[in-house]
């Protein structure tokens, strides 16, 4: 843009040249012809230097007149060109300036999210209830002890008959989760309900802003904070009826795409259950599709097999000792 201004500049100015110089060549073929008809003597009345200039300025007047108007016109061109540049470029700085606004937010919150994940406590054993004391655990590495009792309430036998249809099945599975989640959340809350408000309010301020175009680009920058501990609570927090909102931000910027699937029906530690992850929205998956879940365990192990491996090349710990 500064390059284009710069050459129309350069045009118009040369134009203006051009124009000064067409008006002295007429000037000059006026002044020739004079001198060509009626001598190049000077004289002294002052009815014949009258009348020179009734010449002059019948034949000039109306040329310099014209280009004079030319002139102008470009003059204004240019200055219309100029205004436009400097309003582009006013923009252009405002726009950097929220952006730049925006990002420092966005940092802030993300630095908050880290004192919050570290602020995180629970009992090494028993209730999860966090205890100050020698068994309490703190920071990222109790997510894991919090799946381990998750996983235990979702362990509960979800009653079938065999005249349960598909969706029988997915609703009754549907309401064993949620019902899990309500006892686990009751233990909980007090630890977790900090974290989950504040990684919503991350979200929920990138889905919001009006200035950034290509939001999914900070999102997975959140994302790479998470754990396969961090995901997995966050799956099933997002299943809980009052947190639709939730869910639907984590479908639409793909918060689960590393997320980790047992390949069997019993869920393990970081990894969710594999008919679970059909309660999401595929886009919560980004990229990945998981296979069916009625699918052979062979088809399963090979695709969690395939993901682990995707894990550990971005830098997820994986191991579930």
């Amino acid at each position: 843009m500064k390059n284009e201004g710069k050459q129309a500049g350069t045009g118009s100015t040369w134009l203006l040249v051009a124009i000064f110089g067409i008006a002295m060549v007429a000037a000059t073929v006026v002044g020739y012809m004079y001198w060509s008809t009626f001598g190049g003597d000077l004289i002294s009345e002052h009815d014949k230097w009258g009348l020179f200039g009734d010449y002059v300025g019948g034949t000039l007047n109306p040329i310099l007149a014209f280009f004079a108007l030319f002139a102008l016109l470009i003059t204004i061109h240019l200055q219309v060109r100029e205004l436009v540049q400097t309003r582009n470029i006013l923009k252009e700085t405002v726009a950097a300036s929220e952006v730049q606004t925006f990002e420092t937010a966005f940092f802030q919150m993300l630095r908050l999210h880290h004192v919050v994940v570290n602020n995180v406590a629970v009992h090494a054993t028993g209730t999860v209830r966090a205890l100050a004391g020698p068994d309490t655990i703190t920071g990222r590495p109790s997510f894991r002890r919090y799946c381990e009792v998750l996983d235990d309430y979702l362990e509960i036998t979800v009653l079938t008959s065999d005249s349960d249809s598909d969706l029988q099945l997915a609703n009754k599975e549907r309401e064993n989760i949620w019902s899990a989640w309500l006892t686990f959340f009751a233990d909980s809350h007090d630890e977790l309900s900090h974290y989950f408000r504040q990684l919503y309010n991350i979200l929920l301020f990138v889905d919001s802003s009006t200035v950034i175009k290509d939001k999914k680009q900070y999102t997975r920058t959140l994302r790479a904070q998470l754990s396969l501990y961090e995901l997995k609570l966050i799956f099933y927090n997002g299943l809980a009826k009052k947190n639709k909102p939730f869910k639907t931000l984590a479908e639409r910027y793909a918060l689960f795409e590393q997320i980790s699937i047992v390949p069997f029906s019993k869920a393990t530690h970081g990894r969710i259950k594999r008919n679970h992850y059909q309660f999401y929205d595929m886009a919560a998956y980004g990229d990945w599709t998981p296979p069916d879940p009625n699918y052979d365990d062979d088809v399963w192990v090979d695709e969690f097999e395939e993901r682990e491996e995707e894990a550990k090349e971005f830098g997820i710990d994986t191991d579930d000792k």
